[in-house]
Protein backbone atom coordinates (compact mmCIF):
# COMPACT_ATOMS: atom_id res chain seq x y z
CA UNK A 1 0.00 0.00 0.00
CA UNK A 2 1.29 3.26 -1.04
CA UNK A 3 1.72 6.06 1.78
CA UNK A 4 -1.21 8.12 0.14
CA UNK A 5 -3.59 5.12 -0.63
CA UNK A 6 -4.91 5.33 3.61
CA UNK A 7 -5.66 9.30 2.28
CA UNK A 8 -7.07 8.78 -0.68
CA UNK A 9 -9.73 5.97 0.64
CA UNK A 10 -10.72 8.18 3.72
CA UNK A 11 -11.08 10.83 1.11
CA UNK A 12 -13.85 8.40 -0.94
CA UNK A 13 -15.58 8.01 2.58
CA UNK A 14 -15.72 11.25 3.25
CA UNK A 15 -17.57 12.41 -0.10
CA UNK A 16 -20.03 9.90 0.94
CA UNK A 17 -20.69 11.19 4.27
CA UNK A 18 -20.15 15.19 3.92
CA UNK A 19 -21.20 14.88 0.11
CA UNK A 20 -19.32 16.66 -2.61
CA UNK A 21 -19.01 19.69 -1.10
CA UNK A 22 -18.45 18.88 2.21
CA UNK A 23 -21.71 20.53 3.73
CA UNK A 24 -23.90 17.60 3.11
CA UNK A 25 -25.51 15.39 0.44
CA UNK A 26 -25.49 11.86 2.34
CA UNK A 27 -28.51 9.82 2.64
CA UNK A 28 -26.41 7.56 5.38
CA UNK A 29 -27.51 9.98 8.07
CA UNK A 30 -30.44 9.64 10.43
CA UNK A 31 -32.99 12.45 9.90
CA UNK A 32 -33.06 15.14 12.78
CA UNK A 33 -35.39 14.54 15.36
CA UNK A 34 -36.26 18.45 15.85
CA UNK A 35 -35.79 21.25 13.06
CA UNK A 36 -33.23 23.73 13.06
CA UNK A 37 -33.19 26.59 15.73
CA UNK A 38 -32.75 29.89 13.85
CA UNK A 39 -34.75 32.57 16.30
CA UNK A 40 -31.72 32.36 18.51
CA UNK A 41 -27.84 32.64 19.30
CA UNK A 42 -26.55 29.46 18.86
CA UNK A 43 -25.15 29.56 21.72
CA UNK A 44 -28.52 29.93 23.61
CA UNK A 45 -29.77 27.01 21.02
CA UNK A 46 -26.25 24.86 22.73
CA UNK A 47 -27.32 25.73 26.06
CA UNK A 48 -30.97 25.41 26.41
CA UNK A 49 -30.57 21.93 24.25
CA UNK A 50 -27.93 21.00 27.04
CA UNK A 51 -29.48 22.32 30.36
CA UNK A 52 -32.96 20.64 28.89
CA UNK A 53 -30.88 16.93 29.47
CA UNK A 54 -30.54 15.43 33.30
CA UNK A 55 -27.28 16.38 35.10
CA UNK A 56 -24.71 14.05 33.75
CA UNK A 57 -25.97 12.34 30.22
CA UNK A 58 -25.42 15.17 27.60
CA UNK A 59 -22.64 14.11 24.68
CA UNK A 60 -21.44 17.89 23.29
CA UNK A 61 -19.25 16.53 19.99
CA UNK A 62 -16.79 19.00 18.43
CA UNK A 63 -16.42 18.25 14.74
CA UNK A 64 -14.32 20.99 14.37
CA UNK A 65 -12.25 23.52 15.73
CA UNK A 66 -13.12 24.02 19.28
CA UNK A 67 -13.95 27.63 19.44
CA UNK A 68 -17.89 27.22 19.47
CA UNK A 69 -17.26 24.37 22.22
CA UNK A 70 -14.71 27.34 24.48
CA UNK A 71 -17.33 30.39 23.81
CA UNK A 72 -20.56 28.20 25.03
CA UNK A 73 -18.33 27.01 28.08
CA UNK A 74 -16.99 30.58 29.10
CA UNK A 75 -20.49 31.84 28.67
CA UNK A 76 -22.66 29.02 30.23
CA UNK A 77 -20.15 27.07 32.64
CA UNK A 78 -23.35 25.59 34.38
CA UNK A 79 -23.80 23.22 31.32
CA UNK A 80 -20.77 21.08 31.82
CA UNK A 81 -22.69 19.60 34.89
CA UNK A 82 -24.91 18.07 32.42
CA UNK A 83 -22.31 16.70 30.06
CA UNK A 84 -21.21 13.02 30.31
CA UNK A 85 -18.73 13.97 27.49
Amino acid sequence: MASNDFFLSAKCWLTLIAGSTGLGGTTLLPQPVSNIVRDVNFLVAARDALMAQPAGTAWFVVTGPCTNAALLFAAYPEVVDHLAG
